[in-house]
This record gives structure tokens, sequence and C-alpha cells, in this order.
């Protein structure tokens, strides 16, 4: 909870202060920290007692062999590393990002669809890591997503999209994927192989949002003889298709990823697939070494 005393701490504190902060925990001599920061001796002095003044604390103790980080000291010296990073990484000037040291929250606007078709191999490859570091995927619609792609709120946006919206962003692509069918293992009347008489004869439950399925992407000549569900996402349209008679009409990428957890037959269209690709769209004015790191994270989920 922000106070009125956190507030004026915060209004006294200033990036120099934290990397002097940090310099004199690694070298505990503060003319080493003045000749590494570009900074006279006594302005690192200065910033010392207000350090001292700031956390109440003397922080360092002049001995024989330098300058001793209090206990208080070394309590802070982990935040003060993370707010550092943090600046860092905001300024898109970390060119060394290590993403086993790394606290950092990466943001991604995505679809459910890729999020769902990527997300296991990107979980396991986080762990592998055993670092703090974590990814929040957002859904949300695509001009939002650019916005804020624009501002900083995001980091990425993974879609199906072509060439780089505007001058600001910079596209790479991800994977080609394909429509193909999937329904239930022990569906009464599909057995591995489909017709396009079966096709249309039988029922149907299709995602229908805008960043599921685009208007070209429906069949005009779709005419099926009995009803159809309409649901906002791919993954809801698997899930009723485990649970009934319903075919669903997918992305092959999701449908392997999820035909085993849902004991579902993947099968070959009886139309000409409709093939789309999904990139990542990342903001080309920023320099940022943890982003690039991601791209080749989310690139990588493909191959596993």
């Amino acid at each position: 909870m922000i106070t009125d005393i956190s507030i004026s701490k915060i209004k006294q504190m200033d990036g120099t202060l934290l990397l002097v902060f940090r310099d004199l925990v690694q070298t505990h001599n503060a003319t080493k920290t003045a000749r590494r920061l570009n900074m006279s001796q006594s302005a690192v002095s200065a910033a010392l007692s207000r350090l001292r003044a700031l956390f109440e604390d003397p922080l360092f103790v002049r001995q024989a062999h330098g300058l001793t980080p209090t206990t208080r000291a070394i309590e802070l010296s982990s935040h003060v590393d993370h707010l550092i990073e943090i600046a860092t990484e905001a300024f898109g000037l970390d060119e060394n990002f290590d993403p086993a040291r790394s606290k950092r929250v990466f943001r991604i606007a995505s679809p459910e669809f890729i999020a769902a078709s990527l997300g296991g191999a990107l979980t396991r490859s986080l762990h592998k890591l055993n670092s703090e570091l974590s990814i929040t995927f957002r859904y949300m619609a695509f001009e939002p997503a650019i916005e804020k792609l624009a501002r900083g709120q995001i980091d990425m946006v993974l879609g199906r999209f072509g060439k780089a919206p505007t001058a600001d962003t910079a596209a790479v692509r991800i994977y080609t994927d394909a429509f193909c069918v999937v329904a239930r293992k022990h569906h009464p009347n599909v057995r591995g192989s489909i017709t396009k008489a079966q096709y249309h004869s039988l029922q149907h439950v299709f995602a229908t949002s805008i960043s599921e399925i685009l208007p070209d992407e429906m069949d005009p000549g779709f005419r099926p003889k009995h009803s159809v569900i309409y649901v906002p996402q791919w993954l809801t349209a698997l899930s009723i298709a485990a649970t009934s008679n319903a075919l669903a009409t997918c992305p092959r990428s999701l449908a392997e990823s999820h035909a085993p957890l849902l004991d579902l037959q993947i099968l070959k269209p009886p139309f000409v697939p409709k093939k789309f690709t999904v990139s990542a769209l990342t903001n080309s004015d920023r320099k940022d070494a943890g982003v690039q790191w991601l791209l080749d994270m989310v690139r990588q989920s493909v191959i596993h």
C-alpha cells in the first residue's frame, strides 16, 4: 500500500543512487565505484550520504579492507538489482538479457488458439530455466493490441497477419497452419476419414470470433442438414466435439496438441483446407534483448 511516507521516499530516489548502491555492494570501494560510474569521489560520497538518510541506516561501514555492507544493505541488494533491471528493460537498453536471473513479466497479446497451441512447449521450456520470469497472455482485438504495443504496454502480438501493419512494428513468421476436422474417437459415423456428404450431413460446432476465424474462411457452399452451434473460441469447440457427435473445424496445430487429451480423431477435410500464417509483431523502434529472447522461445515452441 502506497502511503505518504513511501511517496516521499520515492521522490527522493533517483537512478544514480541505485547505481552507486549496487556498485558499492560489488566493489566495497568508493574510489572504484567513482571510476566505474564515471563520477567524482565527492559525488559518490554525496550519493552515499543521501542513501543513508533515505534508508535510515549506515549501509556501508568503513573497515581496513574497504566498505562493508550492513545487514540492511545486504537485504536491500536484491531489490535494488531488480529495480535497475526493470529500468534497463523499460528503456530497451539491456543487451545482455539473462533469462535465468530475470524477474521480468513479459506480456503477449494473442488469440486463445495460439496460446493453447504453443503454451505447453513454452511452459516446459520456462521450467527448465528455473527462473522467476513469467509470461502473461492477454486476449484482445487487433487494433487495441497494436496501440498497446506502440506504447510499450505489451511486448508482442501474436496473430494471423502478413506484413507489419505500421512502420514501427516488425513482423516475424512463427508457423504456417491449415484447417482440419476433428471428431470424438468413438463417433458412431466417423472412422478415420470423412466424405463431403458426411461433412454436410453431421452436426457442427464452430468458433466464430474474429480472432479465431475470418469471414472468407467460412465455406459459402456449406449447408448443414442439422443444427450448428457457434462458440467464441476453438478450445470450447473442441470440448463440445469431444463430448458429442458434432464435428469441429479448427487449426491442425491446435488439434494435434489437444487430440490426445480430449480423445479426438483428426480428419483430413473433404475440401481444400484454408492455410494461414501465424506471425509475431514486435516494436521495431525498441532494442530489447529480452523481447528477442522471447521471440526465439516462441519460435522454438513450434518445433517442440
